[in-house]
């Protein structure tokens, strides 16, 4: 049970969290940006980030207390979502997502998650 949940949800992380980050990354290269790309990236990843703040009501990681696959895989999509000003400095593309990204609002504990899942990337608090 637990292998096919870490299955489903790593799917959903390549597959469903990663559009908006690419709708956003697609901007990189474009004169101008597309309020309507960004726009929809914006509502993507947070309609698409319900499923995690619910399922985080009641456990510290998206299967229970342990951290697993699932975390690795979502955590860091996600994290484009709520770059951290410190990570601008040291990756300068982070600031694209920064000013164009959100996952917004009413998802705090996405928001705390995610800050937990990055505790474990070295580069992240080195910035």
């Amino acid at each position: 049970h637990t292998m096919r949940e870490i299955e489903r949800w790593e799917s959903f992380a390549r597959n469903d969290l990663v559009e908006p980050i690419a709708l956003i990354f697609g901007q990189y290269f474009s004169q101008e940006k597309d309020k309507e790309v960004i726009n929809r990236a914006n509502k993507l990843i947070n309609e698409r980030t319900a499923c995690i703040e619910d399922d985080l009501d009641s456990k510290e990681w998206i299967l229970g207390d342990q951290f697993t696959a699932v975390d690795v895989t979502a955590g860091p999509v996600l994290f484009y979502g709520d770059v951290d000003d410190s990570f601008c400095e040291k990756f300068p593309i982070a600031k694209l997502f920064k000013e164009n990204l959100t996952i917004g609002e009413g998802r705090e504990k996405t928001k705390k998650w995610i800050k937990r899942v990055m505790a474990y990337d070295k580069d992240y608090f080195q910035a």
